[in-house]
């Protein structure tokens, strides 16, 4: 990722972090630590998902991560795979 690409990512997640912590009912008792975390974790696996076309092997491998890494955190949030 480019400086540029790395500086509109920042930007973005910056506006998303200071939108959620101005509305504590957006985190509740989770604390927003964890919501932003597991909001961010469950996007980029949906993402590389659909990206692969449900090749969890490939997905995994985008994101860095291992295939069993990857498994257990699907079954974590409930995704479903197609």
């Amino acid at each position: 990722m480019d400086s540029k690409e790395k500086s509109r990512l920042e930007y973005l997640i910056e506006e998303a972090v200071r939108d959620a912590i101005s509305r504590p009912s957006f985190y509740n008792h989770q604390g927003l630590y964890r919501v932003v975390l597991e909001t961010v974790e469950i996007m980029l696996i949906e993402r590389a998902l659909a990206h692969s076309k449900g090749n969890k092997t490939q997905a995994a491998k985008v994101l860095g991560i291992s295939r069993n890494t990857l498994a257990r955190r699907i079954n974590q949030y409930g995704i479903k795979v197609d």
